[in-house]
């Protein structure tokens, strides 16, 4: 039987009550709370208090509703002022010292207790296990052994013309001669950083950036300039413009889309910049892209090559179909 608190009407109180469990955790993010008539029941008032119940937390942002499925409560929101802004950090060249947190964090990649958030690898639930063995079938039974035999040092030609379809989506027009696979996008970095670097030479670098990028520089005897990276903007070109002044940088390593860790994405305008800096003072964008077609909604982000510059573009599929396929390009 229902019953009212003084000056609160019944709803509300379910409303609250709701809400609070939700924020104690026993509804988490995702989770359908119970149709109308099971809270009814569960709580022994009427459908309408019910409805009323959920229209005022859905109105509240608490929960949302799906067409002929239910309420559910959703993810958190975003809340642009609890970004953080990004480090300080001086213009001052550095060399990459030797440390044994890079053996250790790929050996934990193996680990498979662990889920390896430095590696960004993708959860095996998600890797289309089956659909891989079936193209694998038939590639096999279509080209046979040919299918085994050594490619050209550029990579299959089936592949670079798939691969340049490919990348039309983000803006680049590359035709499948300009195109090299590798094996995934650290070899494609590496033979990037090779073709534009010399033992020495200055490189920018994002910072905090992949560990990987920094193992490479350190490997190939050069010297990391570290840009801050705003978790809105992706690298502050200010502070890029400034280094610019002092020093003469030979390449650039970006992640211009979901970069890791941060996650943050260059805008148009930001690339169009970047890449009108690379054209005045004669350094190489070396675009690391593979996160990328990682979007939420589904929209892929552009290339910084799409607006000029002096741009070697680096994918792999290794974050969107399976890592241990080590396909990359350059």
């Amino acid at each position: 039987m229902e019953e009212m608190k003084a000056g609160a009407p019944i709803y509300q109180e379910l409303a609250s009550r709701l809400a609070g469990m939700i924020r104690a955790g026993t509804f988490s993010p995702g989770d359908r709370l119970p149709s109308v008539r099971q809270a009814s029941r569960e709580h022994q008032v009427s459908i309408s208090t019910v409805t009323e119940a959920y229209r005022a937390l859905e109105d509240q942002g608490v929960i949302k509703a799906r067409p002929r499925s239910g309420y559910y409560v959703p993810p958190p929101s975003f809340d642009p002022e609890k970004i953080p802004s990004a480090a300080r950090h001086s213009t001052k060249p550095v060399r990459i010292e030797h440390s044994a947190i890079f053996e250790s964090v790929m050996d934990l990649a193996e680990n498979r207790k662990v889920v390896p958030f430095a590696a960004a690898a993708p959860d095996d639930s998600i890797i289309p296990s089956a659909k891989l063995a079936t193209i694998t079938h038939g590639v096999m039974r279509k080209f046979k052994a040919d299918a085994l035999r050594y490619t050209p040092p550029m990579g299959r030609r089936e592949l670079r013309i798939a691969l340049s379809r490919r990348l039309l989506v983000a803006g680049i027009k590359a035709t499948p001669d300009d195109i090299i696979t590798t094996h995934g996008a650290t070899e494609a970095l590496l033979l990037a950083l090779r073709a534009t670097t010399k033992r020495g030479d200055l490189v920018a670098v994002e910072t905090p950036t992949y560990f990987g990028i920094l193992h490479l520089i350190r490997d190939l005897g050069l010297r990391a300039l570290e840009l801050p990276v705003c978790p809105g903007e992706g690298m502050l070109l200010p502070a890029l413009e400034t280094a610019l002044r002092k020093h003469r940088i030979a390449a650039c390593v970006v992640q211009p889309n979901f970069q890791n860790p941060i996650g943050s994405v260059m805008t148009p305008d930001a690339k169009r910049r970047l890449a009108a800096l690379s054209e005045v003072h004669g350094f190489t964008i070396i675009e690391d892209d593979v996160y990328g077609e990682l979007s939420h909604d589904g929209s892929r982000p552009s290339s910084i090559a799409l607006h000029g510059g002096n741009v070697i573009h680096c994918g792999s599929i290794s974050k969107t179909v399976a890592p241990g396929l080590r396909v990359g390009w350059i």
